[in-house]
């Protein structure tokens, strides 16, 4: 899909210009959907010109723009999800490295004068 449009140089109309396939990664996923959103109407308001063929010309291009946006917001989607999953993996590892470094010094606070006097001793 994305061969094809770079051969065609595959250009996509928004309200900062025509867009590469390649452009279209900066742009946030409500932008996307937008576009993909204005896409999708075209296509379902573009009226059949033939009864043989299933689709012109013009549907094909414009199933290939909604094809590769769709395609950029799903990756996008599942890299978010990652983040977000990677965010709160490193929260709750933190928390826990609180809860161990609060026990390891209760630990400390419960040795008896003669243990600290030993560890300190060991320790020169």
């Amino acid at each position: 899909m994305y061969k094809v449009a770079s051969k065609m140089k595959l250009r996509f109309a928004t309200s900062k210009g025509n867009l590469s396939v390649e452009d279209l990664w900066d742009l946030n996923l409500v932008t996307l959907d937008k576009l993909a959103i204005a896409i999708d109407e075209e296509l379902s308001k573009s009226p059949r010109k033939s009864f043989i063929a299933e689709t012109t010309p013009e549907n094909e291009v414009a199933k290939l723009k909604l094809d590769i946006l769709k395609d950029i917001i799903k990756t996008k989607m599942e890299e978010k999800a990652k983040k977000e999953s990677e965010k709160q993996r490193l929260s709750e590892k933190n928390k826990l490295l609180e809860i161990l470094a609060r026990k390891e010094q209760a630990n400390l606070e419960n040795l008896s004068e003669e243990e600290l006097r030993k560890r300190i001793a060991e320790l020169g």
